[in-house]
């Protein structure tokens, strides 16, 4: 008991911290959430298909406005003042605020006719470019706030466009299943601003989706997994995560790179045994290697709709239907020996929880012991049962879940809501 109190104690207190990703928001029923954006350190919105969810002091709190007649799908933010959102039933207006969300006023687009978009890019107030799932990419420029159509090319496709990134007014890219339907994700570049594209041999890499940090430094991921590129997206390189998880599939999803080296990345596995595990992984090197943070779904959301960081430890987790925020998002997930032995390997999800927690235990030894503490030491009457506890009848709080061998302790945080 001694032993967990003076651990419980290091890791609220040690140097690096514990993460604590705190739910913020959270709402039942439709529409689900989609994208998070922030003007500054303290402004941010996030559009579902009808409503604009608002914070004015850095995502501790957020108000909802429903909006009348609008879809939203695409939206960007082109200055610390001003944004796009594009676009209400029609597809013939889009909205505008030059004054970081407090209003938003709505504009044609002169778009319509080019229905379907599949990925929109605002470079500007005055330009931007968009694809359509056959491939042809359409750029518009003109007066304030959104040009007429000026131009559009055809890359050559067969298959299909998944993401349109510019990284600059006269860089940019393109990426999805472009030739053929072969599983190979292609990557098509521009550096006149959208009006003529190329590629090679050797620009296979991402298919679903893409980053850009600066103009030769780029992020993606598609059917081969996570990749990167260091010159421009001339060639890309694919990379392991490894975050020791023995798995039978996976699934690589959303990411978000900070800066070149510092990125996030949610990956879902299909355990051997059939069930399924997500995770929260984090890069310092670029995407050479990768750990797992301590984030996972809790039991009331259904999955992972965007991440979006301040800074490498102020982070938020857009899900379904919650808003969750951390000012450590760098810690990992938690799986400490305390005898310094081999590592067991434990993981609870969903945390936090409401009323199921499961247990993942990779061990050798058929004779272990679980207990579960609160946050003062105090031994909790948590039954773990072919791996799956009922935590219905705790209250909310902190809680520590042991796991002791003859090798070994390993103790993870997790929080029940």
């Amino acid at each position: 008991m001694n032993k967990l109190l003076i651990l419980i104690f290091f890791l609220l207190n040690c140097s690096y911290g514990f993460c604590q990703w705190e739910p913020v928001f959270h709402r039942e029923g439709s529409p689900s959430f989609k994208e998070l954006f922030f003007f500054n350190q303290d402004t941010g919105f996030i559009i579902t298909y009808n409503s604009l969810i608002i914070t004015y002091d850095g995502g501790n709190n957020w108000e909802e406005q429903f909006m009348d007649n609008v879809y939203f799908q695409f939206a960007d933010v082109v200055s610390d003042s001003s944004a796009v959102i594009c676009c209400n039933y029609e597809f013939d207006s889009l909205f505008v605020t030059t004054n970081r969300g407090i209003t938003w006023i709505k504009y044609p687009t002169n778009v319509e006719s080019l229905l379907p978009l599949t990925d929109i890019d605002y470079i500007s107030l005055h330009k931007s470019v968009a694809i359509t799932d056959d491939a042809p990419i359409y750029v518009f420029q003109g007066n304030y706030p959104y040009g007429t159509l000026s131009s559009f090319s055809l890359i050559e496709a067969t298959g299909v466009t998944s993401v349109i990134t510019m990284v600059n007014e006269d860089t940019g890219y393109v990426c999805g299943e472009i030739i053929g339907w072969d599983n190979i994700g292609t990557v098509y570049k521009t550096t006149n601003g959208g009006y003529s594209w190329f590629s090679n041999d050797d620009m296979y890499g991402p298919t679903y989706f893409m980053q850009f940090t600066d103009s030769n430094t780029g992020f993606g991921w598609g059917y081969d997994g996570f990749c990167s590129t260091t010159n421009g997206g001339l060639n890309w390189s694919f990379h392991e995560i490894n975050i020791g998880i023995v798995y039978k599939y996976r699934y690589e999803g959303i990411q978000y790179f900070i800066n070149n080296l510092s990125g996030f990345l949610f990956v879902s596995d299909i355990l051997f045994d059939d069930s399924s595990l997500r995770s929260l992984a984090k890069t310092n090197d670029g995407g050479l290697n990768w750990y797992r943070t301590d984030f996972s779904l809790s039991d009331i959301d259904f999955g992972y709709r965007d991440i979006y960081c301040l800074d490498d430890d102020t982070c938020f987790i857009l899900t379904t239907n919650t808003i969750y925020k951390s000012v450590n998002a760098s810690a990992p997930d938690l799986t400490i020996n305390i005898l310094n032995e081999n590592l067991i390997s434990l993981h609870l999800f969903p945390n936090p929880a409401t009323s199921i927690l499961n247990l993942q235990l990779s061990l050798k030894e058929n004779t272990y012991t679980i207990q579960t503490f609160n946050l003062v030491g105090e031994l909790m009457p948590v039954n773990f049962k072919n791996n799956e506890a009922d935590i219905s009848h705790l209250p909310p709080g902190i809680y520590f879940t042991e796991v002791i061998t003859e090798k070994g302790r390993a103790v993870q945080k997790w929080v029940k809501m």
